[in-house]
């Protein structure tokens, strides 16, 4: 056999066409004893030759030996691929896989393999026949489901409570592996093991409560079985939950299991006409329960009513004195700046007035001593001037007192010179008696024709003479 390839051939007479053209793309064209395979990405191909496993990556192979045979094509991502002689496990994220690794004399040990992708190569590595993939993560069981360890009627776990009453039951467990190689060595068929335990824990701990103790409220439901997913007071849930959960995990913890959660979804009573009668009992019950509540909630609304207006009241009562507060505050607040302004004008006034009576007096000081300087340096003058006049003085006395002998001696008018103080004229009186009229250089005494000095000296001249 000859394949052809693309192109135009011309046929001889004597030439036996296989049969009609095949599309190369095809996963498998067989011609005779030979086969064209097509493996594309993300599968891989099951072949054997000569009895011996041969995979075939992605690619187009052409098997062209008789021993050489194809068998399939796989998904490369399939959980589990089991080939000849080869198992190719992947494991996913959340899932672990059970294996079993077997020695020489056939003695097996479990084995747990983590996320990824495993070749395995049996007899001596196999997979768990039960579980090979066993999921960790977290997930629901509905209770009751079917098992061997409870009445159960329909979909409902039908218990008894301690007023004789038997009620159906639903709920949902939430559990997750925690140990995986302890839950698959101590635990055969997990999943069944898990519901009946929760079922019968559930059983035994309802069987604790009366009907009226763990029934749901009559307004919220006319019927459970016509109307699921209703819940069980809250307080009554709580406790079964709690018991639920001690009573469960407790026994679980030992086979590798967690339990993590437990919701009460349906509970109602089995007997229609208890059924029917207690719901009328309890709608009346609530009917009252409703009225006392309304009354309860209109004499909370009068005294709530009552408390904002006493509320009300007080606040604008403080408010008030808040307001009153505030503006005495505020006129103290003034009267203190009035007051510490005042008392800076004082003090300011003061410090200026001292200010100025220090300046003055320094001034006065300062005048008073330039004075008393003046003063002083004058008397000095003054008195050096009086001891000259004191020295004239007596020389002229002198002079006189000879002149006044002279006088007496003789009755004439007599002129004596005086050469200490210039050309003065003497006469003398009718009596005898010198005149007191004494002249100086030729100015008479008194008149502005001398100094200062020469008047001293003369008058100073005449009190003598008037002495003597």
């Amino acid at each position: 056999a000859v394949i052809l390839p693309p192109g135009r051939y011309a046929r001889y007479p004597f030439e036996r066409w296989g049969g009609e053209p095949v599309r190369v793309s095809q996963k498998v064209v067989t011609m005779g004893p030979r086969q064209i395979i097509t493996v594309n990405d993300g599968e891989v191909a099951e072949s054997y030759r000569d009895g011996k496993l041969v995979m075939l990556r992605p690619g187009r192979h052409l098997l062209t030996s008789a021993t050489h045979t194809y068998v399939a094509h796989h998904d490369i991502n399939k959980e589990v691929i089991k080939m000849k002689g080869l198992h190719i496990v992947n494991v996913r994220p959340g899932f672990v896989g059970v294996c079993y690794e077997y020695d020489a004399n056939n003695v097996g040990q479990l084995k747990i393999l983590p996320p990824g992708r495993y070749h395995l190569r049996p007899p001596m590595q196999t997979l768990d026949d039960d579980t090979p993939l066993l999921s960790i993560a977290q997930q629901t069981l509905p209770i009751p489901s079917v098992g061997e360890m409870v009445t159960v009627e329909g979909e409902f776990l039908q218990v008894k409570t301690t007023d004789n009453i038997i009620i159906n039951v639903r709920a949902v467990l939430s559990y997750h592996i925690a140990d995986p190689a302890v839950a698959v060595l101590k635990i055969d068929q997990l999943q069944k093991f898990i519901v009946d335990m929760s079922t019968v824990t559930l059983s035994q701990i309802l069987r604790r409560f009366s009907y009226r103790d763990i029934s749901p409220p009559p307004d919220s439901t006319s019927g459970v079985l016509e109307k699921p997913n209703v819940e069980v007071p809250k307080t009554i849930h709580e406790r079964i939950h709690d018991e639920f959960l001690q009573d469960l995990t407790s026994m679980m913890d030992n086979f590798g299991v967690k339990i993590d959660d437990l919701k009460l979804r349906d509970i109602a009573i089995q007997d229609r006409d208890i059924n029917d009668a207690i719901k009328s009992l309890a709608k009346n019950m609530a009917k009252k329960d409703a009225e006392r509540r309304t009354a309860e909630l209109e004499a909370q609304v009068v005294q709530t009513k009552a408390r904002a207006r006493k509320k009300t009241m007080v606040l604008e009562a403080e408010g008030q004195q808040e307001s009153q507060v505030i503006v005495a505050q505020a006129r103290q607040k003034t009267s203190i700046i009035e007051a510490e302004a005042v008392k800076q004008a004082t003090i300011m006034r003061a410090e200026a007035e001292k200010q100025s009576a220090i300046l003055k007096a320094e001034g006065e000081a300062m005048a008073t001593k330039i004075i008393a300087e003046a003063n002083l340096e004058r008397y000095r003058a003054e008195g050096e001037g009086a001891r000259a006049l004191d020295t004239d003085i007596a020389r002229s006395l002198a002079v006189l007192k000879e002149q006044k002998d002279i006088y007496k001696s003789t009755k004439n008018p007599v002129f004596f010179p005086q050469p200490e103080m210039g050309t003065t004229r003497v006469w003398l009186s009718a009596n005898g008696k010198p005149s007191k009229g004494l002249f100086t250089s030729g100015a008479a005494s008194g008149t502005n024709g001398g100094s200062e000095k020469d008047a001293l000296l003369v008058g100073m001249l005449q009190d003598k003479l008037g002495d003597n």
